[in-house]
């Protein structure tokens, strides 16, 4: 696999971290929706508000996450994946940035347009205005543009139940029962391991030829070498014998003399 190629085998630093706040932020207010009971009591306005700024931060994420992916290729789907897989992953990949900025703009334009104008403070410290022209609408039409956006928010809250189980689902199928997961097979450190065809792919015919008969080579020229060094080993050894015996010799004709 070339570096390019390597280089898109997974999603960016930001593309992830910016998935998983997002993630964690829609975790959050699913829990805090089902606690909210109406904002009827001083625990549930506090909860109101607190989902109002949950919703404005995962709208803004969402967008600058859109703005992220546009600007730099995701990685492609696995190899392995069947066609409609991966048609299915697609329209769910869609239809979680229409309900991640589409949530946000519905909740955005009940508030908007209630009956009753409560400012928007950010986490009780920066002002968020209303939609621009739906608080000074008149009644019948501000009360249109309410039931316009609480009945959208909550068929997208119940699309989001199934595509987020969808996703989730999707993804724990490629990572447990896929051949080579979502991202390809890893090493117990978490690396990324290359099949053998993608170590080889790019190589030509010949090149495992060549590689055998450089071996070949550098063997051949070692083998000599070592030969070499084993003739001049012996013959060091055969001119020390013959002088430790000449010594012998003379040593003997002394004693006789």
């Amino acid at each position: 696999m070339s570096e390019p190629a390597q280089a898109h085998a997974r999603y960016s630093a930001v593309a992830i971290v910016l998935h998983w706040l997002i993630a964690a932020a829609i975790v959050f207010q699913i829990i805090i929706a089902w606690r909210m009971g109406g904002g009827r009591t001083p625990e549930g306005f506090a909860l109101v508000q607190l989902h109002k700024s949950i919703g404005i931060t995962i709208l803004l994420l969402s967008l600058l996450r859109l703005a992220w992916r546009l600007t730099h290729r995701p990685p492609p789907l696995p190899a392995g994946m069947a066609t409609w897989e991966k048609a299915l992953a697609k329209v769910a990949h869609v239809g979680l940035y229409l309900i991640m900025i589409g949530l946000p703009i519905t909740g955005w334009i009940m508030v908007s347009a209630s009956r009753i104008q409560v400012p928007t403070l950010l986490y009780g410290v920066i002002p968020w205005p209303h939609l621009p022209g739906l608080a000074h609408l008149a009644e019948p039409a501000k009360r249109a543009w309410h039931g316009f956006g609480e009945t959208g928010h909550e068929v997208l809250a119940w699309g989001a139940y199934i595509l987020v189980a969808l996703h989730v689902a999707g993804a724990l199928k490629h990572q447990l029962f896929s051949k080579h997961g979502a991202h390809g097979p890893r090493s117990p450190a978490g690396r990324l391991v290359r099949p053998a065809a993608d170590r080889h792919r790019g190589r030509r015919p010949g090149d495992r030829r060549r590689r055998l008969c450089r071996a070949a080579r550098a063997a051949g020229q070692q083998a000599p070498a070592a030969s070499a060094a084993g003739g001049r080993r012996g013959a060091d050894r055969s001119a020390a014998s013959r002088r430790a015996g000449g010594r012998r010799n003379r040593a003997r004709r002394g004693d006789a003399d």
